[in-house]
């Protein structure tokens, strides 16, 4: 077994602070292992910074963000990371598998249970999974996923 996946909704290229925080988080994994690092992310929408590039061995790209908060985007996403990391699994056969929490990136963690690959699962900040009506549509099920 060798290689560390990560995987993340956010476009890499973005100036904002979830773009600048994902690249740091890339950037230190890559320097924290000599496997070969994949990122597992949307196409970005602009060039990505040389030194990113550097520490991945492989870019895998999903869809761009088109619109993050509509629900067919979020199928088109999961369905997206669900077959790329189907087949990084079966091809690579990684060590690891780190994905950055977000409601988009349900799936890596069952699939690495299903394929007895170790997968931890950044959770930055607060994770709501309730509305003003005590519980989202999905609430449980993500429940079950941060507690898997």
């Amino acid at each position: 077994m060798s290689g560390v996946i990560f995987i993340t909704i956010t476009d890499i290229s973005e100036t904002s602070g979830s773009g600048v925080a994902t690249r740091e988080i890339i950037r230190g994994l890559g320097t924290v292992t000599d496997d070969p690092l994949f990122v597992l992310c949307p196409e970005p929408t602009a060039e990505v910074p040389r030194r990113l590039e550097e520490c991945v061995d492989k870019f895998v790209f999903l869809p761009s963000r088109t619109n993050p908060g509509s629900p067919s985007w979020h199928l088109c996403i999961e369905s997206s990371i669900f077959l790329q990391l189907w087949n990084l699994l079966r091809k690579e056969n990684p060590s690891l598998v780190v994905t950055r929490l977000a409601p988009s990136t349900l799936l890596p963690a069952p699939l690495c249970r299903l394929f007895g690959i170790p997968h931890n699962l950044l959770i930055r900040g607060w994770v709501n999974r309730t509305d003003d009506f005590d519980e989202t549509k999905f609430g449980q099920f993500v429940e079950r996923v941060v507690q898997m």
